[in-house]
């Protein structure tokens, strides 16, 4: 994992991935193998590890996985934050297509109150690609969002460069995002892809 920032800050949740634990002990551990030339120190700290169960193995099988999607679709809703924002994680990992018909949800929870959930579900509707066009007003709107956390926006303007160049009226609030330095990379490249004829 390259974990290079050009700032100290307190970053979100990052996702370390998915793995099936057996039961008993396990260790963590986080290894320094270098520095980037830029960096000027070595930094990292670790606040939480989140360990949970979000289906079980049967749920996985080809025949159940529209019930598991909308399970983590209802989960979205859930009063819990985490698990709300391990359901916008498992939907952001599962195959698009599978996705596709709880997207209406994901759109929601960009007015999630938590970031991480926020930043999630833009990932999972970024996934989607041009399927998210439907929702375009909504992925403009969550970008101009007054104070929105660069994560979010990142995130999001992602998901409109994944639309390309349909997402067009979107061209004005990437303009603006292109003017935050934590974003601006995320926002050229997403008014790049717009604009590829």
């Amino acid at each position: 994992m390259r974990a290079w920032l050009s700032e100290i800050y307190v970053a979100e949740d990052h996702l370390l991935g998915w793995r099936t634990l057996l039961k008993g002990r396990h260790v963590v551990s986080f290894v320094c193998t270098g520095k980037d030339l830029r960096s000027s120190g070595f930094n990292l700290g670790i606040d939480t590890i989140i360990l949970a169960r979000v289906a079980s193995p049967e749920d996985t099988v080809a025949p159940r996985v529209p019930v598991a999607v909308l399970e983590l679709a209802k989960t979205l809703e859930s009063p819990d934050v985490i698990l709300r924002g391990l359901a916008a994680v498992a939907l952001r990992d599962l195959p698009p297509s599978s996705v596709l018909p709880v997207l209406p949800s994901l759109v929601r929870a960009l007015r999630d109150p938590e970031v991480a959930v926020r930043m999630r579900a833009a990932d999972a509707i970024a996934r989607q690609g041009t399927a998210a066009l439907p929702f375009l007003d909504a992925l403009i709107a969550a970008v101009e969002t007054p104070g929105e956390h660069v994560h979010v926006q990142r995130s999001v303007a992602t998901a409109l460069g994944a639309i390309g160049p349909a997402a067009a009226r979107a061209l004005p609030a990437l303009a603006q995002l292109e003017k935050i330095p934590r974003v601006q990379a995320t926002a050229s490249t997403a008014i790049r892809l717009i604009n590829a004829r």
